[in-house]
């Protein structure tokens, strides 16, 4: 959010609470948001103001005296706990903490699961070039001699589909990956942007492309309308040539050298003698197309394309993403259309002097993902891969400054043309900056689920300090085991520590194939977590036992009745709250034939019970403004050694200044004569809640009771006893 949205939420304010729009009651206000994750600065975003005392200060003094209270949100429902371990001992560094303007950041994870892994491939370097600059290679270069940016490219989809070939498990769902299951992220759409689509596409790993598409420099494009340039002009050799090694047509570079080399004339007329059958096949559409009606652009190209199988051979090289490619070509071609004098040349040339982008959703979009982080904001996946994190903000440089102050903005290209009353502003923008490509790197990071990659490449000139590979590294590397290649070269480090070994184990397992190339990628098979409701946790309860109440015991009243009377009583506690106090009893008689319609002679009795129960002055506090009703309560947690998750439902929860209150309801038909004498079971639950309790609301004294429903007392359990039910058990 920048500073000018800022003043239009001011304004909504000021309406709100004040003039014709004011109300008597009162009227809350609500404002979320991360400054961790704020990274649209070219939008003007700044987070600083969402967090400058000023903005507080606006807020509170429109908020007609009522508390203005900052939550911070530490869970996260995504990622699994090892990730959100490293992305905090990532930034514990103070530069980067700086950055994300959030010291001491620590997170925490809502889901049950146990794991997640960050894997570190090292950066790739470019390597150099020593052959003179006159000597052109007179065959294919080596793999070693690719481009850093490729071979990167090409080891990531490598992984991926090594994983999609054998089946790998993701190890917290024991399902096999699917390539939807993978999102890779760049900082920019540089080569490396590019090249991944293609390695995905000529690994035939599914893939929408990429999100942004610039539609009159893409290459399919660029072969369409080498097509109207050489259908208007058969002579362009160039143009030809370039055609004939397009996906429209099956000529291969060798007939292509035939054909071309040692012709005398113009390609056109070699292609007419050729005895090449797929040279001939090209010269025979070629003919057909000319004979089109080329005034029309978008006839002439709706034709080449679906009719005559254009548009299949061309998604056979480029994938997905032609589609929309396409989508946007042809409906530029309909707009030159209905202009006054449409023709295939004037087309061709409104396109060469126009510069059309598409954006494109791929959030639900089918395959492996190819974004830039800006462009995942608010994404998620299951594995995520950082592709260019030894890439820097360095020659990067922001050419316009604004100088809010004045406000003027201030064109300087690089350092050198900065005047020294400029460069206090530029050394602003660049720590500004810096702090943003940190703040990237956050969103990055925590984009990921189940599993984190980490890799890139280095130029010839740099070595990537000051980079998000190096933060990484520097950060988990005394934590993560180091895989080693068979002459000692690190091929990856691994966190955490120990995490190597579970991988190798999953994979013997998993009994992956012989010829199965090593991947650093699996996790453990997923153990599944016990979950312990508090109310059956008592470890000497005999299951059939656990909260069986008196009245459930007796041999004069049916068990089963019992048990539903006790929950239907429970219902008509929480709900009846709800209306006033004068239709309870109504309210009470109308819900039990949909409560309890297996016994319509308890009805009157259960609902006098509960007016009671509510009406009783002792009572006031268990159910007036400061308590809440059938609260859920989820923990993970440790019982004797044994990982654990503590799910239940506190009956009524009081929490007043300083004090948080935990009732539960018994139905017994007799109260123990005193808490010591109360079943185990219900000591257990009751002292679990009261932990859990505890962490929720630090700096609040405790306090648990059970609410007898049949002679309708309370009864305080000591804190020592229990203590004592729950001295198996560790939460948090």
């Amino acid at each position: 959010t920048n500073p000018q949205q800022w003043d239009v939420v001011k304004a909504l304010i000021d309406d709100f609470f004040s003039g014709e729009s004011a109300a008597d009651r009162p009227r809350t206000l609500f404002a979320v948001g991360d400054q961790k994750q704020s990274i649209f600065s070219f939008q003007g975003a700044d987070p600083q103001v969402f967090l400058d005392t000023g903005i507080q200060t606006y807020f509170s003094a429109r908020t007609v005296q009522l508390e203005l209270a900052q939550v911070p949100l530490r869970h996260s429902f995504r990622t699994l706990p090892n990730i959100l371990e490293a992305v905090d001992e990532v930034f514990k560094s103070e530069a980067l903490a700086a950055g994300v303007l959030d010291p001491g950041m620590t997170h925490r994870t809502a889901r049950a699961d146990r794991g997640g892994s960050v894997t570190l491939w090292p950066p790739i370097k470019e390597l150099d070039d020593n052959s003179a600059p006159d000597e052109w290679a007179t065959e294919p270069a080596d793999g070693q001699l690719k481009g850093a940016p490729r071979q990167v490219a090409e080891r990531i989809a490598g992984e991926i589909d090594g994983w999609l070939r054998e089946g790998r498990r993701l190890a917290t769902r024991d399902v096999p990956i699917r390539p939807d299951d993978i999102l890779i992220l760049v900082q920019v759409r540089s080569v490396l942007f590019h090249e991944i689509i293609r390695a995905l596409n000529k690994k035939a790993i599914p893939t929408p492309g990429a999100d942004r598409l610039a539609v009159t420099t893409h290459i399919g494009v660029l072969d369409l309308m080498a097509l109207g340039d050489v259908l208007a002009n058969v002579s362009d050799d160039l143009q030809l040539a370039a055609l004939l090694r397009s996906p429209l047509f099956d000529v291969s570079e060798e007939d292509l050298f035939e054909v071309a080399h040692g012709r005398t004339g113009w390609l056109w007329m070699a292609l007419e003698a050729s005895a090449n059958p797929r040279v001939r096949a090209a010269y025979r559409q070629l003919n057909d197309w000319r004979r089109l009606n080329l005034e029309r652009p978008f006839d002439f190209y709706s034709e080449v394309l679906y009719a005559g199988g254009g548009l299949k051979r061309m998604r056979a090289r480029f994938g997905a993403e032609i589609d929309d490619v396409v989508a946007e070509f042809l409906d530029l071609a309909l707009q030159h259309e209905n202009e006054g004098q449409p023709s295939l040349l004037g087309f061709l040339a409104e396109l060469r002097s126009r510069d059309v982008t598409i954006r494109r959703e791929l959030g639900e979009s089918g395959g492996v993902r190819v974004m830039t982080v800006h462009g995942a904001k608010g994404l998620e996946a299951p594995i995520v891969i950082l592709a260019d994190a030894a890439s820097t903000e360095e020659g990067r440089d922001r050419r316009s400054i604004y100088m809010a102050e004045t406000p003027l903005f201030f064109h300087a290209s690089s350092k050198a043309t900065h005047a020294p009353q400029t460069m206090g502003h530029k050394d602003e923008a660049d720590a500004a900056r810096e702090a943003e490509y940190w703040r990237k790197l956050y969103v990055a990071m925590t984009r990921a689920e189940d599993e984190l990659y980490v890799t890139g490449y280095l130029t010839k000139a740099r070595k990537g300090d000051g980079s998000w590979y190096r933060a990484i590294e520097s950060a988990l590397i005394e934590a993560s085991d180091v895989i080693a290649g068979a002459e000692g070269e690190t091929l990856a480090l691994i966190y955490p520590k120990g995490m190597a070994a579970s991988q190798a184990a999953a994979a013997a397992n998993d009994n992956a194939r012989p010829d199965a190339s090593f991947t650093l990628s699996p996790l453990p098979k997923h153990s599944l977590r016990r979950i312990v409701r508090p109310s059956s946790a008592a470890d000497d309860a005999a299951p059939e036992e656990v909260l069986v109440t008196d009245a459930e015991r007796s041999v004069e009243r049916d068990p089963d009745q019992a048990r539903h009377e006790g929950t239907a009583l429970h219902a008509l506690l929480h709900h009846l709250l709800k209306l006033p106090r004068s239709d309870w009893e109504g309210a009470a008689l109308r819900a039990l034939p949909e409560l309890l319609p297996q016994w319509p002679d308890a009805h009157p009795r259960l609902a006098a019970k509960a007016v009671s129960i509510l009406s009783a002055e002792k009572h006031q506090q268990l159910f007036g403004s400061s308590s809440r009703g059938e609260v859920p309560v989820l923990a993970l947690g440790m019982r004797n050694g044994e990982k654990v998750t503590i799910a239940g439902r506190i009956d009524r929860l009081v929490v007043e200044p300083g004090k948080v209150m935990i009732i539960d309801y018994k139905s017994d038909a007799r109260e123990p004569a005193s808490a010591a004498q109360a079943p185990k079971a219900y000591l257990t639950q009751l002292g679990l809640y009261a932990r859990i309790a505890g962490l929720l609301f630090p700096g609040h004294a405790v306090e648990a009771a059970i609410l007898w429903t049949g002679p309708e007392t309370l009864m305080f359990l000591p804190a020592d006893l229990l203590r004592d039910a729950v001295a198996g058990f560790t939460i948090g």
